[in-house]
């Protein structure tokens, strides 16, 4: 298959950004007053954009402090996220090659934006779809399917490159061929189970 759309998803496939997503929550929740989340708990709502989350956690009263509290966070600690080994090089690569390079992510566009630009690989995409955008998260396919319209690419020359069961699942859902990131991969069995390419 000759490949002209790769699709990368952000946290933990292009760049570990789990210890800032969870340490940004924990700080949300001391700013009112709940006590810190566990790292399962968290996971546990990974899907849809970090404010979703925090709105329906932190409830409308408290929610004002509780994303002002993240972003802060978010924000101040971003020095600590680090790109994967080899990612850049393959970004470049792709890009010599005409390859379309996609993004789609949970995160919300300011914090999609901020690690992007954090990390130095924002003009590496020529799309980014964050959770903010779409209307239904992964694993639905519609991230997917929108990027393959603005690609003009077919689903099987495409791949989907993901740590997540979400991301297998959003690529077979588009008939994109899923790639499973396992370099620091907290669900590795869960996605060696669904059969990535």
């Amino acid at each position: 298959m000759p490949l002209r759309c790769a699709i990368f998803d952000l946290d933990q496939t292009v760049a570990a950004t789990a210890r800032l997503l969870f340490d940004s929550w924990n700080a949300a929740m001391h700013a009112i007053g709940r006590p810190p989340s566990t790292e399962a708990e968290i996971v546990a709502l990974f899907g849809p954009p970090e404010w979703v989350a925090l709105r329906e956690v932190a409830g409308a009263r408290d929610y004002p402090r509780a994303i002002d509290a993240y972003l802060r966070h978010y924000h101040a600690q971003h020095g600590q996220v680090r790109v994967f080994d080899g990612i850049p090089e393959l970004l470049s690569r792709l890009g010599e090659r005409h390859v379309f390079r996609g993004m789609i992510t949970g995160k919300g566009r300011a914090t999609a934006e901020v690690t992007l630009a954090g990390i130095g690989l924002r003009a590496h995409f020529d799309l980014v779809l964050t959770g903010d955008e779409l209307t239904r998260p992964k694993p639905a396919p519609d991230g997917i399917l929108q990027m393959l319209d603005d690609a003009r690419c077919p689903p099987g020359d495409a791949v989907m490159i993901g740590d997540m069961p979400a991301d297998v699942l959003c690529a077979r859902a588009a008939g994109v061929r899923p790639v499973a990131a396992l370099w620091d991969c907290a669900w590795r069995d869960e996605v060696l189970a669904l059969r990535p390419g």
